[in-house]
């Protein structure tokens, strides 16, 4: 009954056990004993190996605390009860350094989730009636930047965050590029008390605008200009002269964010996860040398509402 418990928790006590007893007879752990189905990759295998390194000390502890209960005396009922916490720490700390191995085999489909979901936004976002300038007006953008969510709150302080997706539209064929990863946020000063979480879109309507993302990070309103794009039935948008317009949603409805201010950075991490190899914004965006297969759906969407489909 236990094992399966444990099983069930995605803790591969076998291999665990097997890999301690290596331990406790001083052998290395270069070579660690794999549960079926892995453990989800060389970085995890390597968090396996600091984990189990950094147990070993607790595992001879419990030995020893438990070596000295034995020898106490049975009346001692409060002695016996401060190593019994002890030992129930222990545990819970080799729990926990277990846990850690399948959540970063995680980190390397985090990528893929968020592009999902800004397949997602996109579509609520064409879902809009008031959104009709947004989608009537992808087919003379440069490029697209969405965020699915912007998460933003204070307390006297304030700031806001997210990630997202940036996605650059071809002139010539109208077909869109491999999604490139990007962080915003901003931190604000003043009265305010509260959160809201929203969807972001940014047009790409300028060349500077665009070519503003080729570079590690930008901040909004200094050299890159930055307007709430119209919305509305019938909005017509003259004279809107941003180099990014930004459209946004907030428990399904136009939420009209200033993102003035705001950075937007590169998120290398992400890059690398997404096409197994370091890569620069201007690799995935204008030479194009990589690619993912993830990211189909939503370049199909986005050249589809292009089209006015």
């Amino acid at each position: 009954m236990k094992s399966q418990q444990a099983h069930s928790m995605g803790i591969p006590w076998d291999a665990v056990a097997h890999n301690m007893a290596r331990l406790k007879q001083g052998q290395s752990l270069k070579n660690t004993v794999t549960p079926r189905g892995g453990w989800g990759g060389n970085r995890s295998k390597h968090l396996l190996d600091k984990s189990l390194s950094c147990m070993y000390p607790l595992i001879i502890f419990s030995t020893h605390l438990r070596s000295r209960r034995r020898t106490q005396m049975t009346g001692k009922k409060k002695n016996t009860k401060t190593v019994s916490r002890l030992m129930v720490c222990l545990l819970v700390a080799s729990v926990f350094f277990i846990s850690i191995l399948p959540a970063r085999a995680e980190e390397d489909i985090k990528p893929q989730i968020l592009v999902d979901q800004a397949l997602v936004t996109l579509n609520n976002f064409q879902k809009q009636p008031d959104m009709d300038w947004f989608t009537d007006h992808l087919k003379d953008s440069k490029g697209v930047f969405i965020v699915p969510q912007l998460l933003k709150a204070g307390f006297i302080f304030g700031g806001s965050g997210g990630r997202g997706v940036v996605l650059v539209r071809d002139d010539q064929t109208g077909d869109w590029s491999q999604p490139a990863f990007y962080s915003i946020g901003s931190v604000s000063f003043g009265l305010q008390i509260g959160g809201e979480s929203s969807q972001l879109i940014m047009q790409i309507r300028t060349q500077r605008g665009l070519e503003s993302l080729y570079g590690t990070s930008f901040k909004l309103g200094g050299d890159t200009s930055v307007a709430v794009g119209p919305v509305g039935a019938g909005a017509a948008g003259k004279g809107i002269t941003a180099d990014l317009l930004s459209f946004s949603l907030s428990q399904g409805a136009y939420a009209g964010l200033s993102l003035d201010g705001s950075m937007i950075k590169v998120n290398e991490e992400y890059n690398k996860s997404y096409y197994g190899a370091s890569v620069r914004p201007t690799d995935i965006l204008v030479k194009q040398n990589v690619s993912n297969p993830g990211s189909t759906r939503l370049r199909e969407v986005l050249a589809e509402a292009a089209k006015g489909k």
